[in-house]
This record gives C-alpha cells, structure tokens and sequence, in this order.
C-alpha cells in the first residue's frame, strides 16, 4: 500500500505503527516501510494490547533502535504526560520528534512547556462561544 501511495500521490506518504510482540518483527516492519517509500515514521513504543487498563511501559529501545537503522526521520509516540518527557524521549532515542494524543488533548500547551491555567482557557473558550454563536 505505502508503495503504491508514494508512486501515486505529490505529498508524502508517513506512517505510524505500534510495536509488534517481539523487537525483530518491530524493526522488520519499520524497515519494509522505509523501503517501501515512507518518507517519515511514527512509532507507538506501546503493543496493540497496551490501551485503558492495560497500559504498559513505553518501549524506548525499539524506537531508539528504529531511529539509528533507518535513514527516514522518525516521530516517537507513547507516554508522553509533560514537557518534561518531551525532552528525555527525544535525549533518550534522537528521534526527530515526539507527538501525543491524549495529554496534549487535557494540556493544548504540552509542547511548549507552559502549564496552562485551564480556568482561564475555559473562560476564553465560552467568550468565543458568546462572540461566535453557531447556528443549531
């Protein structure tokens, strides 16, 4: 599929995968799609299973060993809680950067390394329901 996208599409073609049950397989993976034509990949240093209760330990090594194998830039993803993980993910493996979905979600301002008053985010939030009123 990446191979028949980036000889198809003007824009390039990116990736994101979770880890697979073993660190071989993983890396198997990253590799295929490296050679396949993605010119960036994400990786979830988490398994499929790892979700709600089940949450495991974010796998730094596999990423750290993505990113020293691969010539593509490399986005690590997983665990990311604070500004504070931001920086040690990226010391630890030298990817090229760190995304996160559901702690940027409660903290907009997760990257920048502001702690946000959330009441003041709320208040300005409903000023601009009251300024821009939606229609129903």
């Amino acid at each position: 599929m990446v191979e028949k996208l980036q000889a198809n599409l003007k824009v390039p073609v990116t990736c994101k995968i979770r880890c697979l049950p073993t660190s071989l397989q993983t890396l198997h993976l990253s590799h295929r799609l490296a050679k396949s034509g993605a010119s960036l990949l994400t990786v979830h240093g988490r398994c499929r299973l790892h979700k709600k209760q089940q949450v495991g330990v974010t796998n730094l090594d596999i990423i750290r060993r993505i990113k020293e194998e691969l010539e593509i830039p490399v986005v690590a993803n997983g665990g990311i809680s604070n500004f504070d993980d931001v920086e040690y993910v990226i010391r630890e493996t030298g990817v090229d950067g760190v995304m996160s979905s559901e702690c940027v979600l409660e903290n907009p301002a997760l990257f920048t390394g502001m702690v946000p008053d959330l009441d003041e985010i709320a208040e300005e939030y409903l000023q601009m329901v009251e300024q821009y009123p939606g229609e129903v």
